[in-house]
């Protein structure tokens, strides 16, 4: 059985979660395909709250042209911070 429970903020937080060994780099490829990702997810799911790309890595992200595109990024690092 399905049960949703909205936030009460109205956020949706959609993830995509990548693996490198080392500091993972945003293509602009990648970053179109997200966009799109995140854009058919409000058109299939015909949701009106705020969707946040959220990206997981192993990694820290590297900065480049692209990474300012992901507005929450989580590293492994801050998942398991002491």
């Amino acid at each position: 059985m399905f049960v949703r429970k909205d936030r009460a903020d109205d956020v949706v937080n959609i993830c995509e979660i990548k693996y490198s060994t080392k500091e993972y780099s945003l293509s602009e490829d990648e970053s179109k395909k997200m966009a799109y990702r995140l854009e058919a997810f409000r058109r299939e799911t015909r949701t009106r709250q705020s969707l946040y790309l959220t990206l997981i890595t192993a990694s820290p992200l590297a900065e480049n042209a692209w990474s300012d595109d992901i507005p929450v990024k989580l590293s492994m690092d801050a998942l398991f911070e002491r």
